[in-house]
């Protein structure tokens, strides 16, 4: 898996996101850290993905991520991000 964000968040794409608990996500910008990836380039990572619903099911998990693409897409900010800082 690390591979494929390696190249991700290197790519110009407005949205590279990970599905996953905190706890993960950050022991996945630890080892994209140690393998090179720098700090502005981790801080593309959205984790967990998606607009912070209270989202329970899959099918609320993704209703959320496609909002937050959404968003990103039509050059908002979503104020409930999970992420937004």
């Amino acid at each position: 898996m690390k591979p494929r964000f390696r190249r991700r968040l290197r790519s110009k794409a407005q949205y590279v996101a990970f599905v996953g608990s905190r706890k993960k996500v950050e022991a996945l910008k630890a080892s994209l850290a140690r393998s090179g990836i720098d700090g502005e380039r981790l801080a593309k990572l959205k984790a967990p993905a998606g607009l912070d619903l209270g989202a329970i099911t899959p099918d609320e998990i993704a209703v959320s991520i496609l909002a937050e693409i959404i968003a990103v897409r039509r050059g908002g900010h979503p104020r409930n991000s999970a992420t937004a800082s």
